[in-house]
């Protein structure tokens, strides 16, 4: 196992796998101390209505149904099989789409910011006025032009971009340390928008013009809205699983909970780099012929690789964490055993680095019974350690180690069993 991670780190696909990963760590990071300075310099009820008028955003993010989905699976196939032609048609056609949800959104806050001008309402005027240019980006800063970095070389533009980001992220904190109010937040996230833009779109490595297509559009949306629907059930189990806590114990555990949350943000950002970056590879392979078993094999070292960084990372959180809690977050101490379980999670999660296998030969039927399996699994264990023990917040992070191994375990025998078809 020595010589397998000593060969992934020294080769050129490993050192980028790590400098994107680091990339994504730090910039995570980074994010987390410029949210606790903000906390502390803006008063909470400001800070609220500024968070709190941004929601509608997660739910912009989802009118592309699936199309972005089908983008991101599309566009790595043809350029294995060389068409460069269609990698541009169906780029063009989801950047018509991402203008159709994108404009229509701001030109809407933007109407509203001036009628709260002209009503002498100038913080709802600025919060729209802001929440448009968010509208505007968030389909191309989230999804679109981060889709389009797919080779060794634009991961090492896209670790560039994140670090750079993550540092207009931290520095402009400035502004609201200039003005804690209303005004300070709004010009920090303009500048943070149309920062990351112009650093994602100036080093892109596709640059199309929008064309609708309708053969394009229903290509990438037959691709797509499987893998969107199948996507969308584990932060939806997520949800219900926050919901439960916060009836069940209230505002104060689901407090101490937030603490395993940031962990699990935090240290979960790893294993979901190493997919972004694999998940092209896997589809360019495929697209270039290669085998069911040689795309997954392309897997192997990367997860070990992954797997020792996860452990690391566990080692070193079991020896600090607890004492960064009482040092910095004494209020938080009794959050710190489930914040320890947290850290168990990427540790799980490595082993499901090969999962993008379903996404690439379209086998979300497959996908979706082990993700139901492992949050079945999750939510039979929540019920079994309530109904035995009573109410604890650990049962709730057991319970998703306990379902992601279910899922896993299913998920890689539905795998072997697909390979061994190709072998027959």
């Amino acid at each position: 196992m020595r010589i397998k991670i000593k060969e992934a780190i020294g080769s050129e696909f490993g050192r980028v796998l790590l400098g994107f990963a680091s990339s994504q760590l730090i910039g995570n990071l980074l994010k987390m101390i410029a949210g606790f300075i903000i906390v502390k310099l803006v008063s909470p009820d400001i800070y609220g209505r500024f968070t709190g008028h941004g929601i509608f955003l997660g739910y912009l993010s989802l009118v592309h149904f699936g199309v972005l989905n089908g983008l991101n699976r599309e566009l790595p196939v043809e350029q294995g099989r060389g068409n460069s032609t269609k990698v541009k048609d169906l780029a063009s056609v989801s950047l018509w789409l991402c203008n159709v949800i994108s404009i229509p959104a701001s030109i809407v806050l933007f109407v509203l910011s001036i009628y709260g001008f002209y009503k002498a309402d100038l913080n709802a005027s600025m919060l729209n006025f802001t929440y448009a240019f968010a509208a505007f980006f968030i389909m191309y800063n989230k999804f679109y032009l981060p889709i389009l970095y797919r080779s060794n070389r634009d991961f090492s533009k896209l670790t560039k971009i994140t670090l750079y980001s993550s540092t207009i992220n931290i520095v402009s904190v400035i502004l609201v340390f200039v003005s804690a109010d209303i005004k300070g937040l709004c010009l920090r996230l303009i500048l943070i928008n149309i920062v990351e833009f112009l650093l994602l779109y100036y080093f892109s490595p596709l640059k199309v013009k929008a064309k609708w297509s309708y053969i394009d559009f229903i290509q990438l949306i037959k691709t797509g809205f499987p893998i969107f629907i199948v996507g969308n059930i584990v932060p939806l189990w997520d949800t219900i699983k926050n919901t439960i806590i916060f009836s069940l114990g209230g505002a104060v555990q689901f407090g101490f909970f937030a603490l395993a949350n940031v962990i699990n943000n935090a240290v979960g950002i790893i294993p979901d780099s190493f997919s972004h970056v694999m998940y092209p590879k896997m589809a360019i392979a495929y697209g270039e012929g290669k085998s069911k078993l040689f795309v997954l094999k392309m897997n192997y070292k990367p997860m070990i690789l992954l797997l020792t960084i996860s452990v690391i990372f566990s080692i070193v959180g079991f020896a600090l964490l607890p004492t960064i809690v009482k040092m910095f977050l004494p209020k938080y101490i009794p959050g710190i055993d489930v914040a320890l379980w947290a850290l168990f999670v990427p540790l799980v999660t490595s082993f499901s680095l090969i999962n993008n296998y379903f996404n690439i030969y379209q086998l979300q039927r497959l996908y979706l019974m082990g993700i139901l399996a492992g949050v079945g699994a999750g939510g039979l264990y929540i019920f079994t350690v309530n109904y035995i023990y009573g109410f604890n917040l650990e049962m709730f992070i057991q319970s998703l180690i306990f379902g992601m191994v279910v899922q896993n375990i299913i998920c890689w025998i539905f795998i072997f069993k697909d390979l061994k078809k190709e072998v027959k």
